[in-house]
């Protein structure tokens, strides 16, 4: 494990941003990383998986298009689509016509994609509950309305 103490910028130079920056991104990787360790011993991608969980929550019976499950990710349209393709192919989602418009394809998830939710649903919430609660409750609930404030910002 990496001495933060040997690598961080302690706001040298008057430029704090450069180590809230650092920080940000390594948490980030860190959490990252656990959770695609995890994911990849049931076969599936971070990117796979957070689209099965959009699916899930989001697109109900009906499904969702597929710009709704972009704008929900962070990847571009282009990148959805092979994604999805692949998803297809082995069985975790389908597509069907959109009753009301020819152009549009609406995604739905299938009882396989159910079901590796609700294998690995459990484990990675663990993750996420183990590593954000090193972190105390009062404290997450002071950084969640500053990285909120920030994010509306920037997009």
């Amino acid at each position: 494990m990496t001495n933060l103490d040997d690598i961080s910028f302690h706001g040298r130079n008057g430029q704090p941003y450069k180590e809230l920056a650092y920080l940000i991104a390594m948490v980030y990787n860190i959490v990252n990383h656990k959770l695609e360790v995890l994911l990849r011993k049931h076969g599936i991608s971070l990117p796979k998986f957070n689209i099965l969980m959009i699916l899930k929550r989001h697109g109900g019976e009906q499904g969702m298009s597929q710009k709704a499950i972009s704008d929900g990710l962070i990847i571009s349209d282009g990148n959805i689509t092979g994604i999805l393709d692949r998803m297809e192919k082995e069985n975790l989602l389908m597509r069907v016509q959109h009753p009301k418009d020819r152009r549009v394809n609406l995604v739905r998830i299938t009882p396989k994609g159910s079901q590796l939710l609700v294998e690995v649903m459990p484990k990675y919430e663990k993750i996420l509950e183990t590593d954000v609660g090193k972190i105390t409750s009062v404290q997450q609930k002071t950084i969640m309305p500053i990285f909120y404030k920030w994010a509306k910002q920037l997009t």
